[in-house]
């Protein structure tokens, strides 16, 4: 669902600060990638990194996925540590780039 637009900080930060309260597995939530880094266009997706209690299934971590997707009007591509499928490699790429948008 990619329009072409650019998205503030803000407009991110506000959106998954709204939703994130809706899902109480939620603990922490970072911005990475091209918007973290201010290096953004008109085709760039949400990278988002999200730590939950591990309770959260895979069908809510994409439920919540979809939602802030709907919510920005851009693609929104969640990446959830919980389950273990995230290699440490890339964690601790990103890491470094990361911004925390939502604290539970």
């Amino acid at each position: 669902m990619k329009e072409p637009s650019l998205l503030s900080f803000e407009t991110i930060q506000q959106a998954v600060q709204e939703l994130s309260p809706r899902y109480p597995q939620v603990l922490k939530v970072f911005l990475f990638g091209s918007y973290a880094k201010k290096e953004s266009n008109e085709q760039s997706d949400v990278d988002l990194h999200l730590i939950s209690d591990g309770t959260m299934s895979l069908t809510e971590l994409i439920t919540y996925e979809n939602a802030l997707t709907n919510r920005l009007k851009k693609k929104a591509d969640v990446l959830g540590s919980a389950f273990n499928a995230t290699p440490t490699e890339f964690l601790n790429i990103i890491k470094p780039d990361e911004i925390l948008l939502y604290r539970r």
